[in-house]
């Protein structure tokens, strides 16, 4: 693999990486493309990491994959706004469920072979 091959594949790796750990995780409900169970096992991985406080998911009453209305983004754009200048981690009444967040929704353990 050439190397300026290899340095782009490094940093996209690393850019993800970064994003996925400092940022709050929105998802859709209803996702038949990446399953909602999906975030269940990333919180678990997020946890076994020591890193729980770099991780704040929510999730929307969306149907398809990323299938977020224009409020829903921007609410999250704003919340890591907030989170990056303040240190404070988002909270549930960040994301009201008047703009389709669901609060209380716990995503469903992985199912396992």
């Amino acid at each position: 693999m050439k190397t300026a091959i290899r340095v782009a594949l490094f940093l996209t790796i690393a850019i993800l990486l970064v994003v996925s750990l400092l940022f709050p995780l929105m998802h859709t409900i209803i996702d038949p493309l990446v399953v909602v169970a999906n975030e269940s096992v990333y919180a678990e991985l997020i946890t076994a990491a020591g890193r729980e406080d770099q991780l704040f998911q929510t999730y929307t009453n969306g149907n398809g994959h990323c299938n977020f209305t224009g409020t829903q983004f921007l609410t999250a754009v704003g919340a890591i706004d907030v989170w990056v200048r303040t240190g404070v981690k988002p909270t549930n009444a960040f994301f009201p469920a008047a703009l389709g967040f669901q609060q209380t929704f716990v995503p469903p353990p992985m199912l396992q072979p």
